[in-house]
């Protein structure tokens, strides 16, 4: 949530989290073109410099990337949007889900002994702002076949 970021983070990283790209970014793109009309107007921008190139296809009614590359040196990166749900039931479901999905601020944590896992956590001594965030019951802390 916008307020889980503080007063110092501003608008600009909420909307990289609420729409994965700010809309400064989007700005300072290139508009090379448009395609379509309406809720499904698409413009199509671009940036480079010596060392980063960055192609975006940007749905403008939804503020939604529908794809975006961005190559820096020998890395290429590609985020291709596989599937837009609108049918009110799927969307529906998926809020309830995430609304019935149990979380903890780590502020929190202290004042939540009656949940197993976080009493010990409690007990072990809090988790390290290093680690990964997610642990085993026995509070080891679980490591990820990838990274982003």
């Amino acid at each position: 949530m916008p307020e889980d970021l503080g007063k110092r983070a501003g608008p600009k990283h909420w909307a990289e989290k609420w729409q994965i790209i700010a809309d400064s970014a989007v700005q300072a793109m290139s508009l090379e073109a448009t395609r379509g009309e309406g809720c499904s107007l698409t413009q199509v921008r671009v940036m480079s410099s010596q060392k980063r190139q960055a192609s975006l296809d940007w749905n403008v009614a939804l503020k939604l990337p529908m794809r975006y590359s961005v190559k820096i040196q020998d890395r290429h990166e590609i985020w291709q949007l596989e599937e837009m749900v609108t049918a009110a039931d799927r969307v529906k479901q998926a809020f309830n889900q995430r609304a019935a999905y149990k979380t903890t601020d780590y502020i929190d944590i202290g004042d939540n002994e009656s949940d197993p896992f976080l009493r010990k956590l409690i007990h072990l001594g809090f988790v390290s702002h290093g680690a990964s965030g997610f642990y085993d019951a026995e509070g080891h802390e679980l490591k990820s076949g990838h990274s982003h």
